[in-house]
């Protein structure tokens, strides 16, 4: 239904980009998250980019854990915190762009944004391209 929706407005013989920011950690292991990604990739021209943003499993993992925990338990939808590797394995087959994956505030690293500590979220944006269409 999102691709076709899509497809009304964006042509996907050219590059485009799919952003999945604060969405993946709303889907447990049994949705697929990774099927989720893919099929939202599989249509992407070469040269289309596929960015997204997770909450962090060990990124003040205990604390993290805890607090998601208690939020879990009040919410409507869960919330699946997941380690930078099971991040990287939403992506599939793409070229992911430097810096990798890494926390929020790394992206603009010379930008040299101050933070309270650590940023329990991941981030990656990868660039499908013709060798892996």
């Amino acid at each position: 239904m999102i691709l076709e929706a899509a497809a009304q407005t964006l042509d996907f013989s050219r590059p485009v980009a799919v952003l999945l920011f604060g969405v993946l950690h709303f889907f447990s292991p049994g949705d697929d998250p990774a099927g989720i990604a893919g099929a939202l990739r599989a249509p992407l021209a070469a040269g289309s980019y596929l960015a997204l943003s997770h909450l962090a499993a060990n990124v003040a993992g205990d604390e993290m854990a805890e607090t998601f925990k208690r939020l879990n338990a009040q919410l409507a939808e869960s919330v699946v915190l997941r380690t930078r590797e099971e991040v990287t394995g939403l992506f599939g087959e793409v070229e992911i762009v430097e810096p990798g994956i890494v926390q929020l505030p790394q992206w603009w690293p010379e930008r040299d944004v101050p933070t309270t500590g650590p940023l329990p979220m991941w981030c990656e944006v990868g660039r499908k391209t013709a060798d892996r269409a």
